[in-house]
């Protein structure tokens, strides 16, 4: 029992390796290597799972030193409640999504289908040894090579363009949040004297305000650019729509879960805290900010990764302000409410990540089946999707934080962690604060309801509006049954939340002996008709499509309809998107074409959003740095004596400088 205990989850990355390790020997038969890799996948999360799970009997911490690189720089990893609880999560999402990659990935070939599967193991463990790294080296190797084989992963497909510069984006911004996120543990190697966790946890709520400032703000930009935070998000909604499915989930669900564990890490671990009430402040402003423009950028997108990609935006928002909003009550000596909205947050970290996941692994099924991914182009699906459209109805729901799924029960928490906030008469400033940051956070998912609505509306109902929707099917099995497993996680958290809020409680720094939280028997009945109503409806569809009902057309005053009638996704967010011009920077134009432009044969509406981020901060940024390029340009001329006599000169001035 020990063993497993300690070294189960360790098992389940051994395995992991393995499944890279047997892809590389099986490539010559890229077939053989691609289900290896992703059996191995499976069954590695499996065993991970059942370490994990038995760890949390005692909830010990674990202590593991893999291999001493030379004097000093040491692998080390360590098992904590936190970390165990974000590695159950990698393991958990990871098996489900590894189910959905053997059937997502049955049409690669050749040396795409051996690079797809060894990298995604790799991936994998890259992933799972950033949340038991215990020193800062091996932090930063485990960071470095997750941000590389995920840049590998997107590239499956680099002979398009738009492939190659969303990876180039999303390289160029990870590198400039690594750089931030060496510079603060360099600092925290300068303040402490040591790499190690260890030394970090003890002296780093010592340190002045000014150190400690300086280090969270260095964090902030670092994981905050991982996480998605706003305005460095903008790689995000580049990089989902051209990387494959699973790939999207997994980096969705996980990797940018990332960013909110070491930031986690940095406040309530090394710092001891954040290190004033005005940078939780801060923190929880910058969260609300990004959870709320996000779902509205999120709302004008007819693209359904991307859509799901700026939804990723807005939940990492929600949970930043959660652990911001656990600070600000923490400082008011809050401490039980405090705790309560850190496991909040948390627990939203778990559920988001089922969510997101069933809601990409079902937009790649209807990208595989009708080669759209434009709800525009979409329509009638549910007719000829059923099991992916009631995987994304569901996935849908909980993106809309409703009953009975968990996002409702990790947002209801949040509220009512705000509420208390704003309840001490103490600080009427507090109280202000705290009431804006409640509507902006219903605001948020008010429109992340009406964006849910919209996809799956425009995508699965309605008549066909192209002929790839026409002619969709189903996907795999394999492909189904990962998608409908997700979704029903996502479901049950909201039903069954005990053992996950036990698992944030403690991952919050709290062992409770039971559940600290039940919902009252009316919210417990109103649930369970709430899912009682969403199951039906999932075993009804399937079963409706299926069998041979009469089906008669919606009375249109004898007018036969046509697709044209229905919504389109650009008419469902039009007033919001003209609503909030300055912020979309939308551009648009209306064309008449016919002979008489008092009677049209045609209109043609375009309207075309960009991002204040880009528009305001990171082109005129890349515009002067390519200019200075330019100009440097001048002193590559290719003459080698005036290459010599560079580095003359800088051996000179390299022996005044020591001098």
């Amino acid at each position: 029992m020990g063993v497993a205990r300690v070294y189960g989850w360790l098992l389940g990355i051994t395995v992991w390796l393995a499944g890279g390790l047997g892809g590389v020997l099986c490539s010559a038969r890229p077939s053989l290597a691609r289900k290896f890799s992703y059996a191995a996948a499976c069954a590695g999360s499996a065993a991970g799972i059942a370490g994990l799970l038995l760890r949390q009997k005692d909830g010990k911490t674990d202590r593991l030193e893999a291999w001493s690189v030379v004097p000093g720089l040491r692998l080390e990893f360590r098992t904590d409640d936190t970390s165990a609880f974000f590695l159950l999560l990698t393991f958990a999402v990871a098996a489900v999504v590894s189910l959905y990659a053997i059937g997502y990935t049955a049409r690669e070939q050749g040396n795409q289908a051996v690079v797809s599967g060894v990298g995604w193991n790799l991936f994998l463990v890259s992933l799972a040894s950033v949340f038991a790294a215990d020193n800062a080296f091996t932090f930063l190797v485990a960071w470095e090579c997750m941000t590389v084989f995920s840049f590998l992963l997107m590239l499956s497909d680099a002979g398009k363009p738009a492939v190659r510069h969303a990876a180039f984006v999303y390289i160029a911004m990870t590198r400039a949040g690594t750089v931030l996120i060496v510079l603060a543990f360099l600092g925290f190697y300068l303040f402490t004297g040591r790499l190690e966790f260890d030394a970090w946890r003890t002296f780093g709520p010592s340190l002045d305000a000014w150190k400690k400032h300086v280090l969270f703000f260095l964090a902030v930009v670092g994981f905050g650019t991982k996480a998605g935070l706003m305005p460095f998000h903008v790689w995000l909604p580049r990089a989902h729509p051209v990387a494959p499915s699973h790939v999207s989930a997994i980096m969705s669900a996980v990797m940018i879960k990332a960013g909110i564990y070491g930031m986690v890490r940095t406040t309530s671990d090394f710092l001891g805290g954040f290190p004033s009430a005005a940078a939780a402040a801060v923190w929880t402003a910058i969260g609300l900010v990004t959870a709320g423009v996000a779902i509205l950028y999120g709302f004008s997108e007819n693209d359904m990764k991307k859509f799901l990609a700026y939804s990723s935006c807005e939940n990492a928002g929600v949970i930043a302000a959660g652990l911001g909003i656990s600070s600000l009550l923490s400082a008011a000596g809050e401490n039980v409410p405090a705790v309560a909205a850190m496991a909040a947050a948390l627990l939203h970290v778990w559920n988001h990540a089922f969510t997101k996941a069933a809601l990409f692994m079902a937009a790649g099924a209807v990208h595989m089946s009708a080669r759209e991914r434009n709800v525009n182009r979409l329509g009638g699906l549910v007719r000829r999707m059923p099991w992916t459209a009631a995987s994304f109805l569901a996935g849908s729901v909980s993106l809309s934080s409703l009953p009975p799924t968990g996002l409702f029960i990790s947002e209801w928490m949040m509220f009512q962690a705000i509420f208390r906030l704003a309840s001490d008469g103490d600080r009427p400033g507090w109280t202000i604060a705290a009431g804006l940051a409640a509507a902006a956070l219903a605001l948020t998912g008010a429109l992340a309801a009406a964006a849910a609505v919209k996809q799956f509306a425009v995508a699965f109902l309605a008549l066909p509006r192209s002929a790839q929707a026409e002619h969709a099917r189903e996907v795999s099995p394999l492909m189904r049954i990962a998608t409908v497993v997700s979704a029903a996680c996502a479901v049950s958290a909201g039903l069954f939340p005990g053992t996950l809020l036990l698992l944030s409680f403690r991952a919050s720094g709290v062992r409770p002996d039971a559940v600290l939280f039940q919902p009252p028997v009316a919210l417990t009945v109103a649930l369970c008709i709430g899912v009682f109503s969403l199951l039906a409806a999932v075993a009804v569809i399937p079963w409706a499509a299926r069998k041979g009902v009469r089906r008669e057309e919606t009375w249109n005053c004898g007018v036969p309809l046509e697709p044209s009638m229905s919504f389109t996704g650009g008419s469902f967010s039009h007033s919001v998107v003209v609503m909030f011009h300055a912020l979309f920077r939308s551009e648009r134009t209306v064309e008449l074409r016919g002979e008489h432009p008092d009677f049209p044969r045609r209109i043609v509406h375009r309207l075309r959003t960009d991002g204040v981020a880009d528009t305001l901060l990171y082109r005129p940024v890349v515009r002067r740095i390519v200019s200075a390029a330019q100009r440097l340009r001048a002193i590559q001329s290719g003459n080698l004596n005036l290459y010599l006599l560079y580095m003359i000169a800088s051996i000179i001035f390299l022996l005044f400088y020591i001098r």
